[in-house]
């Protein structure tokens, strides 16, 4: 499985992993402003196994909050 994660509002932060195991509890860690909004965005692409083999599929997340 490979993520990606990125937060609005926040320069030049962004994160990307592959490899990671199915058990992964994905998380962000990000100094942030109070009274600011934000956007975290988060991909997780991965295989299932269906009848027809592995079949390519994904995980998106949006959360919006403030601080």
């Amino acid at each position: 499985m490979t993520c990606w994660t990125t937060i609005s509002g926040v320069s030049g932060n962004s994160d990307n992993h592959a490899d990671i195991p199915a058990d992964y509890l994905l998380h962000s860690s990000v100094a942030i402003r109070r009274g600011a909004n934000y956007s975290l965005r988060s991909r997780c692409d991965f295989k299932v196994m269906t009848d027809t083999g592995p079949t390519p599929s994904n995980v998106v997340t949006a959360i919006d909050f403030s601080a």
